[in-house]
């Protein structure tokens, strides 16, 4: 699978944080650099910038995985390669509800971050109110996001900080939101996958992978609308080309996984437990 842990190369990034192993792979910096190619244009301090705040946010994404793991037992470790971060062996717990709480830890510890940061730049950072007439004739929504971005704007403080604002606001709000959409293997997935296992025995994974299919086609279908055009669907997430085509991927696994789990039922039937002399009555007349 797309998400699936990479073997390890000569070239990894090994330490320990808190205790816990953690592995970089080579190809976690070549594909950050490639998401963020773009800045070179400003500098190529701030390519570097965004490499350095991406490896923050996803490392604290995942050490929430693995402390929250740690808190019912399980000691897992981190894995960051190409296309995403893994805490491995954190989730391994029999109860459905420890379960879900690791998998929400990650995107968690990362809006709490950002309430955090945002608090303090609300505190410390720029206190002039935004201007009314860029509020005006919009949506309480788009008031209310505006507001928020307005904090991350230090006008006062060196380029290089604002942009570090910038992207940690990003990377840890934005990221962490897409994170919990119901698609698998994000985070939102594995939390659907364990509740539509809860409410249907049988057909639960089956239910969830359905739902992660429509998501997942939906949310790269607006990101191509998006990049192709003014049009797209409002408060859908949308990140142009590289966004539709992960978010096609993703489409494409969860449906290959249903027609395997549709191909598993197919095959499966209910156990017979009849003696021997039940389930074939004539048989003595054949010997």
């Amino acid at each position: 699978m797309l998400l699936s842990e990479q073997g390890d190369t000569q070239f990894d990034l090994k330490f320990r944080l808190f205790g816990v192993p953690v592995r970089v792979h080579p190809f976690f910096w070549l594909v950050t650099a490639m998401l963020g190619w773009n800045l070179v244009d400003l500098g190529f301090q701030y390519l570097l910038l965004w490499i350095a705040c991406c490896f923050f946010s996803i490392l604290l994404h995942e050490m929430g995985h693995v402390l929250m793991g740690r808190v019912f037992g399980t000691r897992g470790h981190i894995v960051l390669q190409g296309l995403c971060g893994l805490a491995v062996g954190a989730s391994g717990l029999y109860d459905r509800w420890k379960r879900v709480l690791v998998s929400l830890a990650g995107p968690g510890i990362q809006i709490l971050f950002t309430i955090l940061m945002l608090a303090g730049l609300a505190t410390f950072g720029n206190t002039e109110p935004i201007p009314e007439e860029y509020l005006a004739k919009r949506n309480l929504v788009d008031q209310w996001l505006d507001q928020i971005q307005w904090l991350t704007y230090q006008p006062t403080w060196p380029a290089v900080a604002r942009h570090a604002i910038w992207f940690l606001f990003q990377i840890n709000l934005y990221w962490a939101l897409i994170n919990l959409l119901p698609v698998y293997p994000l985070d939102g997935g594995q939390v659907s996958r364990e509740f539509c296992t809860w409410i249907w025995r049988n057909d639960g994974v089956r239910y969830s992978l359905v739902a992660s299919i429509v998501t997942a086609i939906v949310v790269a279908v607006n990101s191509l609308l998006a990049w192709k055009g003014p049009w797209s669907i409002p408060y859908v997430p949308k990140s142009g080309p590289w966004f539709a085509l992960f978010f096609g991927v993703l489409a494409f696994e969860s449906f290959q996984l249903l027609q395997f789990e549709n191909a598993k039922r197919s095959r499966w039937q209910e156990p017979d437990d009849r003696m021997p002399w039940e389930k074939d009555p004539d048989e003595w007349k054949r010997r």
